[in-house]
């Protein structure tokens, strides 16, 4: 299970909010790996992340959120 702490513990970030990236106005999707699993771009800095997708609850509410990793050029 995926949550704000889960994000952090393993190193990933969960700044960028998921629907930036829905919008792809900001970010572009590259392609789906797996349901739920997801390459994308910052269109601004052309930096490319791995993304996990997952919902953060807050009270009655869930939010969808995306936790990220910065892929490192080769």
């Amino acid at each position: 299970m995926v949550s704000d702490r889960s994000c952090s513990d393993h190193k990933g970030s969960s700044v960028i909010p998921m629907g930036e990236v829905a919008k792809g106005e900001k970010y572009t999707k590259l392609e789906e790996l797996v349901p739920g699993v997801f390459r994308f771009r910052d269109n601004t800095t052309g930096k490319q992340y791995l993304g996990v997708s997952y919902m953060r609850r807050e009270g009655f509410l869930q939010l969808p959120r995306v936790c990220a990793w910065e892929e490192k050029q080769a």
